[in-house]
């Protein structure tokens, strides 16, 4: 691939706390506006964030509408765009993230001399903190356990449980009338006579949404059962959640079905009846039940 001028000039860095962020961006815009290079600029468009509220519209604009926020509102962020009318069209774009104090400042199809020049007459409105400016390290971050990030209510993010099962096995599939059979004939009486203990969510009683209650038995399962037919984008989303957790993941198709993605460079069993989807998932299951060290309970009843 040839070598492409993108014609861009970047800064980018941290800046040490200002008092009054959105008034010098405000001043920042103002000084860029007495430089030449702009004489051809358009309307420069501005957009402020304060907590719930948004400032948005020209320079002059914003200039009048931020003297109108309430004093107790929380300043956020700031993103100003000024278009220059030439040939080829020259763009200039500022914006700061209170959250995390970086500043970036880029140009487009002025000359780098040109966005120097630009840069120059900003740049003290934006200090450079004093961690980038000796090199100094990030203070030691705080690592949270994760559990502690979830908020409580049916809507929470899914919890990672304590303990994972020896012995559920959670299936996924189509809930169809038409594909009942797979796992009434053949799937569920497979994991039970091995000893194991299918769980689909449609058999759980919960009070929380369908997607936690799945997400969870997800996590807590001993390893996974997921029947492809019927192409249901929600089990491709559960496999992938599956995967995401590292479980292993028995994947079954009846033969026919059009396996999407990448999902279908993975080994799959695919069958045309049900005594062979029996035969072949009981192979599969003792071979992960040994890779997992999980013993085989034989159930004959």
């Amino acid at each position: 691939m040839p070598i492409q001028n993108l014609n861009r000039f970047l800064r980018q860095y941290f800046v040490e706390s200002l008092p009054d962020i959105p008034q010098v961006f405000i001043d920042a815009i103002d000084k860029l506006r007495t430089s030449e290079l702009l004489k051809n600029a358009g309307q420069i468009q501005v957009n402020i964030i304060f907590d719930d509220i948004q400032v948005t519209g020209t320079i002059d604009q914003v200039r009048n509408d931020i003297n109108q926020i309430p004093e107790e509102c929380e300043f956020h962020s700031f993103n100003a765009s000024i278009v220059i009318n030439e040939n080829p069209r020259k763009t200039i774009n500022m914006s700061y993230t209170a959250q995390n104090r970086i500043f970036t400042f880029q140009t487009q199809n002025f000359t780098r001399e040109q966005s120097r020049q630009l840069f120059d007459l900003i740049k003290d409105k934006f200090p450079k903190s004093h961690r980038e400016v000796t090199g100094e390290p990030k203070a030691e971050e705080q690592v949270v356990p994760v559990k502690e990030n979830f908020l409580p209510g049916p809507f929470a993010p899914t919890p990672i449980p304590d303990e994972v099962s020896a012995r559920n096995v959670f299936v996924i599939m189509s809930f169809q009338p038409e594909f009942r059979d797979a796992y009434y004939v053949a799937i569920e009486p497979t994991l039970t006579k091995l000893g194991f203990k299918p769980v689909r969510v449609d058999q759980i009683q919960h009070n929380r949404t369908v997607t936690a209650e799945i997400l969870t038995q997800i996590e807590s399962a001993a390893f996974v059962v997921a029947d492809l037919t019927g192409e249901r984008p929600n089990v491709y989303y559960e496999v992938g959640w599956a995967h995401r957790a590292n479980k292993e993941v028995v994947l079954l198709a009846r033969k026919g079905t059009a396996v999407h993605f990448d999902v279908a460079a993975i080994n799959r069993i695919e069958y045309n009846d049900y005594t062979e989807l029996c035969e072949s998932l009981e192979k599969r299951v003792r071979a992960i039940a040994k890779k997992l060290g999980l013993n085989i309970e034989e159930n004959t009843t």
